[in-house]
């Protein structure tokens, strides 16, 4: 099924000191370097995208909303077809919350949704989980907001995959 959205032109004008974060992110979205991210967030403002469909710029727009950041989203006059995407994935934004024993519900909820730890959850953003269907992915959002994460649900060209259960141990020592 396509679906027709509006394009719009994403203008990135100040960090307000989330440099680092929002290098990660378009890191995490687009999958540029790191490093080209970062000279990007380094030489503002500037267009981030000329035209990009509205499904994607809701996105953007949640995690530079959280981060606090100032930006602008000019509608072009360009309609854009999309494809619907067959899975979604689960990316963490930041901690709102910090409390002792985090770190293992964050582990519990890895080894029930069968994905790799992320070493520190002070290092934000970065990638939870791909491959789920809408209903897992708005369930682990969930979680992770019940750990006093924020996290955000986008689109996913890859396969929904089947959660397989692992031991604790095996969460914690996976490569």
């Amino acid at each position: 099924m396509i679906q027709q959205e509006q394009n719009y032109r994403v203008i990135l004008n100040n960090c307000k000191g989330k440099e680092l974060e929002i290098a990660r992110y378009l890191h995490i979205i687009t999958g540029m370097e790191e490093h080209e991210a970062r000279k990007i967030v380094s030489n503002l403002p500037i267009i981030l995208f000329e035209s990009l469909d509205g499904e994607v710029c809701s996105y953007i727009e949640e995690a530079f909303d959280f981060y606090g950041i100032k930006y602008k989203m000019e509608p072009v006059d360009e309609w854009y077809d999309i494809p619907e995407y067959p899975s979604k994935q689960v990316i963490a934004l930041g901690l709102m919350v910090d409390y002792i024993g985090q770190g293992t519900d964050y582990a519990n909820i890895a080894r029930k949704y069968d994905f790799k730890i992320n070493g520190n959850l002070r290092k934000t953003p970065f990638f939870v989980k791909d491959g789920l269907s809408e209903k897992q992915a708005v369930a682990l959002k969930q979680e992770l907001r019940n750990m006093g994460m924020s996290a955000q649900v986008i689109r996913s060209s890859s396969e929904i995959q089947a959660i397989k259960k692992r031991s604790l141990l095996g969460v914690l020592f996976s490569k």
